[in-house]
């Protein structure tokens, strides 16, 4: 609560000092890897354009961002959780899309009869961090394999998920939105078409906001609404 008074009394400055507009105003946000991968950057482009801003981006698992928001250590988080904290607002942005994917080569070497519990707990995954539950949900579903015992490199970051899959080291599930140019080439294939994995994205801020806070959400909700399915 104290760094969201801080930030309100930082948007006045430019109102009421001459020389305000060379005075940044920082802004936390708590998001996930692959909304900051795709589409968040662009959202911010234009008021990083047009105000004086110094944005902290504060990367975690989309299931545990909102507790940098309880914390007080950011302003903004994206999160899958629908239900807003006290004084917040969780406003919907869209659906993420994940697919299943990896190099032809890759399929032709660990799922040449398709995917199933044997070929799956052999062939090497990759996933976030120890929290990452999405590929462990994945297979277990879809395959009935235990949590652990099947390969995983562990990357904290959705740009490697990309370069491993496409070096042919691993299958992995990536957004959709993220490599749609290597599925139209086809250096990445969908191994299970139709059978993706779909977060929702919510973007939890404080309620009553104005200013930079007002524009910065209302520019993430745009962006993202065009984004994300």
């Amino acid at each position: 609560m104290y760094r969201r008074v801080q930030l309100l009394e930082k948007e006045l400055i430019p109102e009421l000092t001459p020389d305000g507009l060379s005075r940044a105003v920082t802004v936390p946000i708590a998001t996930n890897a692959d909304s900051l991968a795709t589409w968040l950057l662009p959202a911010l482009s234009p008021l990083m354009h047009s105000h004086a801003l110094e944005i902290n981006l504060i990367v975690d698992d989309e299931t545990r961002t909102l507790n940098r928001l309880r914390s007080g250590e950011a302003v903004v988080a994206i999160s899958t959780e629908a239900t807003p904290l006290h004084g917040c607002t969780a406003s919907p942005l869209g659906t993420m899309n994940y697919l299943c994917v990896c190099t032809p080569e890759f399929k032709q070497r660990y799922f040449p009869n398709g995917l199933n519990s044997e070929t799956v707990s052999r062939a090497p995954a990759v996933v976030f961090d120890r929290f990452d539950d999405m590929h462990t949900q994945f297979v277990s579903e879809r395959f009935n394999l235990p949590t652990v015992g099947w390969r995983s490199h562990m990357v904290r970051s959705s740009e490697a998920f990309v370069k491993m899959a496409k070096l042919g080291v691993a299958y992995c599930l990536i957004p959709k939105l993220q490599i749609e140019e290597e599925l139209a080439e086809g250096t990445l294939i969908d191994l299970c078409p139709g059978d993706g994995v779909y977060r929702h994205l919510f973007l939890h801020h404080f309620s009553n906001q104005s200013g930079v806070l007002a524009n910065m959400t209302e520019a993430c909700r745009h962006y993202a609404g065009e984004a994300l399915t």
